[in-house]
């Protein structure tokens, strides 16, 4: 789950808190798991006190721990 303020929070089915990944400097606004095997997490997040209205966006690719759960 895409956390502002909190980063990536990884949830068990039941909606507990497995962990949380910070990102230092990032908001994260909304993610996508993609790869064959589901372990490329596709960020989109904003720089951390950039001004409204700026073009501070940012799309990250990382290598994720476990896969994304399929859609």
């Amino acid at each position: 789950m895409a956390c502002w303020g909190a980063g990536v929070i990884v949830l068990s089915p039941r909606g507990l808190e497995i962990s949380q990944t910070k990102l230092p400097g990032l908001e994260v606004t909304n993610l996508v798991f993609g790869g064959a095997d589901r372990r490329t997490l596709y960020l989109a997040a904003d720089i951390a006190g950039a001004v409204r209205g700026s073009k501070s966006g940012q799309l990250l690719a990382l290598n994720w721990p476990r896969p994304g759960a399929a859609l």
